[in-house]
């Protein structure tokens, strides 16, 4: 199942549950079809990607850090890192 962001509580002008009790503020909830929201030019300025976009799911999540070993573990692609000698599944 998809999550809808808590459509209830955003229906009524609340964040989603998520971006409220998320300890460290890393979520942020906003409009991304509306380049004035705050959170959309956020996601812009720190180059903010979804994962698996490619796989046709309508992904509405962005990540600030995505990197392509991310993408390939998403994936289901085994890669390793030798440096750290960490094996991603």
């Amino acid at each position: 199942m998809k999550c809808d962001f808590c459509e209830h509580r955003t229906a009524v002008g609340m964040e989603p549950a998520c971006v409220e009790s998320c300890p460290t503020s890393a979520l942020r909830f906003g409009d991304l079809g509306d380049a004035a929201d705050p959170v959309t030019q956020y996601a812009k300025a720190n180059d903010a990607k979804a994962y698996k976009e490619d796989a046709g799911t309508d992904p509405s999540v962005l990540y600030i850090g995505h990197e392509e070993w991310m993408e390939s573990a998403a994936k289901g692609v085994q890669i390793s890192d030798d440096e750290a000698g960490i094996v991603y599944e």
